[in-house]
């Protein structure tokens, strides 16, 4: 997750070590410009390969929607489309220092204000788009509070009690020992929301009074986390596929080659900067 970031990846390590949202910007942008760039070269590519196959045509027909699409003329311009976004990212960096909650309820308040400030001739129905966001919010709510009661359950298995001794006699350097025992959790649950929590819950004390940073630490768990969550049997794997309307055998191999291997090679890059000492 990149810094700044308001994604629950970026969030649930804030709520355990008490860091900023920002921590280690640099971190995060070399793993985010390896990852973006990965994904623009491979995805290009592979639409090119399939276009080989296939006339834009042919492919076209194969997403299906009921959906209308807008025009451009009925769209906001570049600028009134990136405001939002600008404002909260700001509203999250000046007020880091509130405290999470704090800060993205105040980023998240102006983003929605700024919309329907500047869209309201647009918006056909503000109540009901105002109550849909609101179910998605509590949706989201309830699916985050039971993955990390999950978490719980599972740290009391025998199994995960095995892996956990794995991962502290790892003869590694503590922040690989950190990269390598979240992507383990990550594969073993198929969610980055549980993979952090699991792994904060079971190392994090332990690893800060091992003299980990705790900037690094925040950054490295999240960057992890999103890595070894799309096995077969991950929700968001399950949920790609259904929204794409392909079988996994079709698409897998595009999820492991386009955006799991980018990510395992980012994150052992910036863990290795910082297992050198370079943590900005």
């Amino acid at each position: 997750g990149f810094a700044f970031s308001m994604d629950i990846c970026n969030v649930i390590p804030s709520n355990f070590l008490g860091t900023s949202l920002g921590v280690a910007p640099v971190l995060a942008v070399i793993f985010s410009v390896i990852t973006c760039t990965w994904y623009v070269i491979y995805f290009n590519y592979a639409q090119m390969k399939s276009m080989e196959k296939m006339s834009e045509a042919e492919l076209m027909a194969l997403y299906k929607t009921e959906k209308s699409v807008m025009g451009d003329n009925e769209l906001p311009g570049l600028f009134m489309s990136l405001l939002p976004f600008i404002l909260v990212l700001a509203v999250v960096v000046v007020t880091s220092g509130m405290g999470t909650s704090t800060s993205l309820s105040c980023a998240l308040l102006t983003g929605v204000l700024v919309i329907i400030v500047t869209q309201f001739k647009k918006i056909k129905n503000l109540k009901g788009s105002l109550k849909g966001g609101a179910m998605s919010g509590l949706s989201t709510m309830l699916t985050v509070a039971a993955v990390i009661g999950l978490s719980k359950v599972l740290t009391q298995a025998p199994a995960f009690h095995a892996v956990q001794e794995f991962v502290l006699n790892i003869t590694l350097p503590i922040y690989l020992k950190t990269w390598l025992g979240t992507m383990i959790c990550g594969a073993m649950t198929g969610s980055a929301i549980t993979a952090e929590t699991l792994f904060l819950e079971s190392f994090g004390k332990q690893f800060l009074a091992a003299g980990a940073n705790i900037n690094a630490l925040h950054r490295i768990v999240v960057e992890a986390g999103i890595t070894l969550n799309k096995l077969p049997n991950a929700s968001p794997v399950v949920m790609e596929t259904s929204v794409c309307e392909c079988t996994l055998a079709e698409s897998y191999k595009h999820i492991v080659l386009g955006s799991t291997i980018p990510c395992v090679i980012a994150g052992f890059i910036i863990t290795m900067m910082a297992t050198v000492g370079i943590i900005f």
